[in-house]
């Protein structure tokens, strides 16, 4: 099982979700066909964007060609099967400060993820134990049951500083909350491993459950300057942003999990004296933990070289669903493959973006542990997001359905807003939320050079 390789890569994800905003609202409308200039902001101006999507769709596909495979081979039944949940994500945000030289942006970002699964087949299991690689296993019929339950929220709390002629940021502080709560439950599974010539049958059971519950506080500043933009934008221009990143940071909160396949939480959680003792209160331990050192709740501080290429691939005329036909502008984050890991589409029509592409690939070990076999990231669909522009109204309370905390006025309180604005730490088994919109561009936005 891999751990975050480096200490970073909290910072990277939290600053990620703050570029992705940025990228959002920061286009002003086109000064020529093929040229984008700098806007110009006023106090209280905002904007929002968020989606929300169900993942039945994909699963009942999923579960289709499952189906089709069981009943053509002729020797499992399925006797139960169900997989369903949501994933949704929501940014409002507005200008809070403008003087003569920078704009202050006030960016709040909600995600959730909810997602529940039973299964339970009859199949052939071969029986646990050690026989001659050409030795036939014996089988037997048994029950396989795989059920999971999780529920992920994250709150995002930020200020931008940015200057106010290039629109580069200059510093960001953050306050992150993050709340996991996550079961998996499995039975009669088994793995086949060669050792020499022989094979080894292992039988696996699986009961686990993981509370991650903290605060993460992040002050971020660069020299020079993280300048995106490079104004004024032309189409087919690519440039490369760059700068040096230091980060500061704290964290509270606390870490527990029971049933964790053996060795997972030492490689997880490395105390500088002693052994684990769960559950682990952050704001108190001294060591690493995934991979980020932290000393009684002080994250270490970090000064670390950024660079990602930008590309303006295109400007055309679209057809969109909320606008109508549209002029838009194809703003890409480019990944080392020179294919897009984020696609912004920006419109002079409508003054702002029309809608976004987010990719919804899994950050490398980088960003999220690899949880083997056990991981519930298989079950979730591996489709890019669309986050489309929506009233401010809406996203605000999306954001209160999601993590109860109000961030404008309007916002319905008395419905099923999830309470306490949640909290968390350092994105341990986090895989189940790969479709979380914002954050996922980690891997993409901010690499080492």
């Amino acid at each position: 099982m891999a751990t975050v390789k480096h200490m970073t890569s909290l910072f990277k994800v939290t600053m990620s979700a703050l570029v992705a905003v940025l990228l959002l609202v920061s286009i002003a409308p086109f000064s020529a066909a093929e040229e984008a200039g700098a806007p110009t902001w006023e106090v209280g101006d905002q904007w929002a964007y968020g989606d929300k999507v169900y993942l039945e769709p994909a699963v009942s596909e999923m579960i289709d060609e499952l189906e089709a495979i069981l009943e053509e081979s002729g020797q499992a039944t399925l006797e139960n099967i169900y997989i369903n949940g949501s994933v949704e994500a929501y940014v409002f945000c507005h200008v809070a400060e403008v003087t003569a030289d920078e704009y202050v942006l006030r960016i709040y970002v909600a995600s959730g993820f909810e997602a529940v699964a039973n299964i339970r087949a009859v199949a052939p299991v071969p029986e646990a134990g050690t026989y001659d690689v050409w030795e036939a296993i014996p089988m037997d019929n048994k029950t396989i049951s795989v059920s999971a339950d999780i529920e992920f929220m994250i709150f995002e709390d930020a200020m931008l500083t940015l200057d106010k002629d290039t629109f580069a940021i200059k510093s960001v502080t953050s306050t992150t909350d993050i709340d996991l709560d996550m079961s998996f439950s499995a039975t009669n599974l088994y793995e086949t491993e060669l050792e020499g010539s022989t094979k080894v049958v292992t039988a696996m059971n699986y009961n686990i459950d993981v509370e991650l519950s903290a605060a993460v506080n992040i002050a971020v500043s660069f020299d020079p300057y993280l300048d995106i933009f490079d104004f004024p934008i032309e189409e087919d221009e690519v440039w490369t942003v760059a700068s040096m990143m230091t980060v500061t940071g704290n964290i509270t909160g606390t870490f527990d999990a029971n049933g964790l396949p053996e060795g997972t939480v030492e490689e997880l959680v490395d105390p500088e004296v002693g052994n684990v003792q769960l559950p682990l209160d952050l704001s108190t331990f001294l060591g690493t933990l995934g991979g980020i050192e932290i000393d009684n709740g002080a994250l270490t501080s970090v000064t670390e070289e950024i660079s990602f290429d930008m590309r303006c691939n295109s400007i055309d005329e679209v057809h969109d669903d909320m606008f109508g036909d549209i002029t838009v502008c194809e703003l890409w984050i480019v990944e080392d493959d020179d294919e897009p890991g984020a696609i912004f589409y920006y419109s002079p029509d409508v003054s702002m973006f029309a809608y976004a592409e987010l990719s919804s690939e899994l950050a490398d070990s980088e960003v999220l542990p690899d949880l083997g076999s056990i991981s519930p990231i298989d079950f979730i669909p591996q489709e890019n997001l669309k986050v489309s522009a929506m009233e401010p109204t809406e996203a605000a309370q999306g954001i209160y359905d999601v993590s109860g905390v109000v961030v404008s006025e309007g916002v319905v309180t008395d419905g099923d807003g999830d309470g306490d604005g949640g909290n968390t730490t350092t994105l341990i088994v986090i895989g189940a939320v790969a479709a979380l919109a914002i954050i996922v561009v980690a891997a993409v936005l901010l690499k080492r050079k």
